[in-house]
């Protein structure tokens, strides 16, 4: 009964929180890894990802620049390895891969994805 009672609490302090000027991020954004280097930047508009986001490795150094629209991903995004060297570049449509190489990490393992007009190929 007590988690209860803490959640209720919690609960209200949200409710009340919100109620007194939470709102969606606006405006340019930073965020930083434990040390203090450069993680991701980019910009909100009306609470959704807008314009160039640049993400970097742990070294500071680029790891992913692209282009969101009304937080979806557009346009040619652009993956680079842990010494800044471009080694792929994709393009999106309407939020989805759409032509090129895309590569994803996910759970730490790599993935390498190619397309061609919305449809991934496989090899």
């Amino acid at each position: 009964m007590p988690i209860l009672k803490a959640m209720k609490c919690m609960l209200f302090t949200i409710t009340v929180f919100c109620a007194l000027g939470c709102s969606p991020p606006d405006g340019a954004f930073t965020d930083t890894y434990s040390d203090g280097t450069r993680k991701v930047t980019g910009d909100y508009k009306d609470g959704e990802k807008s314009g160039v986001w640049v993400y970097h490795w742990t070294t500071g150094v680029k790891q992913v620049e692209g282009q969101y629209d009304k937080g979806k991903p557009t346009g040619t995004w652009k993956y680079y390895n842990k010494k800044g060297k471009l080694i792929a570049e994709g393009s999106y449509r309407n939020g989805k891969m759409w032509d090129g190489t895309f590569i994803r990490y996910i759970v730490g393992t790599k993935k390498v994805m190619r397309y061609t007009e919305g449809k991934e190929i496989i090899r």
